[in-house]
């Protein structure tokens, strides 16, 4: 079954590839770890210092000017503070199937071109903060007087909408600036159909519970600060309050009902699907943070008791001010998706609990459903 599943997606990329035609992505917008006065990460995607517009994705004959305010530029020593970890984040307003990307050096004048980038990692991801590595690049100095940039094409296409550039050296500088002056990203949108989302109506039961702190809490969106219909990393929040509620609690020593000795939270998603990613927001009550799970182990399974190991995990425990809804929880993006119908965390630990408490607040899932026997999908 497996190799008949990895030919099946060897033969939909290939099509895939055949049917769609890469083009210029526009709409992109650009953040990074930090920027100098008025040199703004986005006049790296919005064609400012360009010779000609542009509205196709090309190498040829399009050079960018040496004006430095129609670049990107981090802070540096004495300018700022040398930035520890420079980088740039673009959104590329939906998943795209990503094959080149053109980038413009930052090119200053003089010698500031080499405060241009030279080491980079590009990072992606479909949904979340890139964490999938696409491969070491290095760039060419800029010329410091109009120039053509360089086109990059990656070793193979990947599926992302969000991609980072974590930045490893520049070309020089002894301020230790980094900087560039335009980037362009060539690829093919993906079919939305095929995207991983929410996966709702997940249900959940426990090895044991407090009160009434039940598992169905944790796959609710109670406590949360703002309704969930979509699958996302950004903006929401759990409660951090006295409404422990809508939370799950295990039963605890000292007279609330016994340490579990197996404790577990089991998850049925209600279908089998590629599931891509999980948003965990640990357990929350006021005063009582060290009762979230800290060490797991996942197991999941298509049917039945999950018997597959996906490995450990480490919640942190969760961040709040008293009394303020600001905990984003956090977000863990499977190294490869899993096919699962059932998910089950066996939960090694706690954040040093003395009534040994194990609870959580929130668990999400991404995923998209396992088509029939028989049909051809990408699953990346």
């Amino acid at each position: 079954m497996k190799k008949r599943l990895v030919a099946s997606m060897v033969v939909v990329l290939a099509l895939s590839a055949l049917n769609g035609v890469a083009a210029l992505i526009t709409g992109v917008t650009a953040t990074a770890s930090s920027t100098y006065s008025s040199r703004v990460a986005a006049n790296i995607v919005n064609y400012s210092g360009l010779s000609v517009p542009v509205d196709a994705f090309t190498n040829a004959g399009v050079s960018h000017g040496a004006t430095s305010t129609t670049m990107w530029l981090s802070t540096g020593d004495g300018f700022g503070g040398v930035d520890p970890s420079p980088s740039v984040t673009f959104d590329l307003g939906m998943v795209h199937t990503v094959s080149n990307m053109h980038v413009w050096n930052y090119n200053e004048g003089g010698s500031a071109n080499t405060r241009g980038v030279q080491g980079l990692t590009v990072l992606s991801s479909e949904l979340g903060s890139p964490t999938e590595s696409q491969g070491a690049q290095t760039l060419a100095q800029a010329a410091g007087a109009p120039y053509e940039g360089e086109l990059v094409a990656f070793a193979e296409p990947f599926r992302a909408r969000y991609i980072k550039f974590a930045i490893t050296s520049n070309h020089g500088d002894a301020s230790t600036f980094y900087g560039l002056s335009e980037v362009q990203f060539d690829g093919v949108p993906v079919d939305p159909a095929t995207l991983p989302s929410l996966i709702t109506g997940v249900t959940a039961t426990a090895s044991s519970t407090y009160s009434t702190r039940v598992a169905a809490n944790i796959v609710n969106y109670s406590g949360l600060s703002i309704p969930v219909d979509s699958f996302s990393n950004a903006g929401v929040t759990h409660v951090y309050s006295n409404a422990s509620s809508t939370m799950w609690l295990s039963t605890g020593d000292n007279g609330f009902g016994g340490i579990d000795p197996s404790p577990s939270v089991a998850f049925d998603l209600g279908d089998l699907y590629y599931v891509f990613e999980m948003h965990v927001w640990n357990y929350d009550e006021f005063g009582q943070l060290d009762r979230g799970v800290k060490d797991l182990d996942l197991w999941s399974s298509e049917s039945g008791t999950p018997n597959v190991s996906q490995g450990a995990y480490t919640f942190g425990v969760a961040s709040n001010a008293p009394g303020a809804p600001s905990y984003l929880g956090e977000l863990f993006t499977f190294v490869a998706p899993l096919r699962a119908r059932y998910i089950s965390f066996a939960i090694t630990s706690h954040h040093g609990n003395a009534d040994s408490f194990y609870g959580l607040s929130e668990v999400q899932f991404s995923g998209r459903l396992v088509p029939p026997e028989g049909t051809l999908i990408s699953i990346r």
